[in-house]
């Protein structure tokens, strides 16, 4: 386990980088909740890997940590999804707006021109 440990620890650190930026705009957006998540589990597998590797008991604490940010990215997937497919289906009952294979322009939805790609529909 304490080889896991040392796994867990350099991919979290590693990933710090390229996540790390993620969830500073996450924590700022519509799903603070699910980043705070992610957050907590970086945390958590980061100090339970370095304890872990000291102390026996700390050592399944990390998966732990992995397990938040597992859920965190579902979660936040999954609000996305549902809140894209509701908007797509919004766009398309909205009278002022168009559907192209380029995606939708509208120009008075919610009182204002609007544009979005088509991968909001998918």
């Amino acid at each position: 386990m304490k080889e896991i440990n040392i796994v867990i620890l350099v991919l979290l650190i590693l990933t710090i980088p390229v996540f790390g930026i993620g969830i500073i705009f996450g924590l700022a957006g519509s799903t603070a909740g699910y980043y705070l998540m992610i957050s907590l589990g970086y945390l958590i597998g980061i100090v339970s890997s370095v304890l872990g590797l000291f102390w026996e008991k700390f050592r399944y604490l990390a998966l732990v940590g992995l397990f938040l940010i597992a859920l965190g990215i579902i979660l936040d997937g999954m609000f996305w999804k549902k809140h894209n497919r509701e908007l797509c289906e919004e766009l398309r009952a909205e009278p002022s707006c168009t559907e192209s294979e380029n995606g939708f322009s509208c120009t008075d939805f919610d009182g204002m021109d609007f544009s979005t790609g088509k991968s909001i529909c998918h």
